[in-house]
């Protein structure tokens, strides 16, 4: 199972509300080409960056630094437990 970078979840959230990376950039008070890198999965997703998306978005920021660390642990990270 390949793990998922959690700018592609980030991604999919934006369009479903039809917020834009510009909104999610004022909301958030970082600028468009860092939050283009992650939704691009080129920047992690700190723990500062999780605190503003829970902030927006409502998803507790544990949520998304978990998903970064999965990501950096590898694939077998995301592993069902069965």
């Amino acid at each position: 199972m390949n793990a998922t970078h959690p700018g592609e979840m980030i991604a999919e959230y934006l369009e479903s509300k039809g917020m834009r990376c510009n909104d999610l950039a004022r909301r958030t008070d970082c600028t468009p080409k860092h939050i283009s890198e992650v939704l691009n999965g080129k920047a992690r997703v700190t723990i500062d960056f999780a605190l503003k998306l829970e902030y927006v978005l409502g998803r507790p920021a544990h949520f998304w630094t978990n998903i970064q660390q999965r990501l950096a642990r590898g694939p077998g990270a995301l592993r069902s437990r069965g």
